[in-house]
């Protein structure tokens, strides 16, 4: 995995995505945040310092997974695989994500 590195007042921390660079159109990356809840989706990137790339990781949540949004109310409920995690608001912010082929990854 190749971290993002900060450049040039881009924002805060580094991140990693499936590709090692920054996505040239920022404004619109999708989020896991940004989702309702139910539509399996894959993981493209974290936008985030290394602790929490790593902390991701340890719990299964890598560029190229299908997770899924359980729940957003509260903390957001995440399922990967047979594991149900519930991570922060600002995390989930920083999960970006993308439609499955076949399926519409429906905006809040």
């Amino acid at each position: 995995m190749r971290f993002k590195k900060r450049c040039c007042g881009e924002g805060r921390g580094g991140g990693v995505d499936g590709a090692g660079d920054r996505s040239p159109d920022r404004s619109a990356r999708l989020t896991l945040s940004g989702i309702r809840p139910g539509h399996p989706v894959r993981v493209v990137g974290i936008e985030g310092g290394r602790r929490l790339v790593q902390r991701l990781a340890a719990l299964g949540i890598v560029p190229g997974v299908t997770v899924v949004l359980e729940r957003s109310a509260g903390p957001p409920l995440v399922r990967v695989g047979g594991t149900r995690i519930a991570v922060g608001r600002e995390v989930a912010a920083a999960i970006e994500v993308a439609s499955l082929e076949g399926t519409e990854a429906a905006p809040r």
